[in-house]
């Protein structure tokens, strides 16, 4: 068995939704200050890096992190979709580039968008995921749990209004389906098998960082 990485590791350059939030990693204890053992503190929005979003996100009665056991993120039939950005600045249906599987339970948008990361491009000029599509997506991926891709969010500025309606659309639907944020596909090999996505498991908190491993 080997795993791929599909998130990024955070750090304090991690880019952030609409340039907003930032990571802080400082030193607590250090060796060299004659303390027994090294530790740090780390500040962070709940919201940045790869990220997956759950129901609470958008309702208040919805689900939260902690709601999903380790054996709901496993997911046994992947499927990743290149999506051509060339014409349109957009996921959808006129931009992906192959057949949906319908009997996918996690599907994975890959724009390549991740080359412009370190960049304000990323964070200011990503494509729209088109609410039409998320329809599309309900009722068709009868199985479909969750949905990744390689933009920050669902939710572009170009389009804010299709953003929060494709939010709604898949964490309200009667089987909720989870969205990971920022996922890193550079390394995504068509001979994985299984995801597991691996949250940091904080109560109370609607959604949280995650990582996310394709299994061979």
């Amino acid at each position: 068995m080997k795993f791929i990485q599909l998130s990024y590791n955070m750090n304090e350059n991690t880019p952030s939704y609409g340039g907003r939030h930032k990571v802080s990693i400082k030193p607590f204890e250090k060796i060299k200050n004659g303390n027994t053992a090294n530790s740090y503190k780390v500040h962070f929005y709940n919201h940045i890096g790869t990220h997956i979003d759950c129901p609470n996100h958008f309702f208040n009665s919805g689900k939260k992190i902690t709601d999903y056991s380790i054996n709901d993120l496993l997911f046994n039939n992947p499927q990743i979709i290149d999506v051509d950005l060339s014409k349109k600045n957009e996921i959808s249906s006129k931009t992906i580039l192959s057949e949906i599987n319908k009997n996918a339970d996690i599907i994975l948008f890959r724009t390549f968008f991740s080359k412009y990361r370190h960049s304000k491009k990323y964070i200011n000029d990503y494509p729209v995921f088109t609410s039409e599509f998320v329809c599309f997506l309900i009722k068709e991926c009868v199985n479909l749990r969750t949905i990744g891709f390689d933009i920050i969010s669902l939710t572009s500025p170009i389009n804010k209004d299709e953003g929060k309606k494709a939010h709604q659309l898949l964490l309200g639907n009667e089987k909720p389906i989870l969205i990971i944020e920022d996922m890193n596909l550079e390394n995504y090999t068509n001979n994985i098998k299984n995801i597991l996505v691996a949250p940091f498991n904080f109560e109370k908190i609607d959604s949280a960082p995650c990582n996310v491993y394709g299994i061979i």
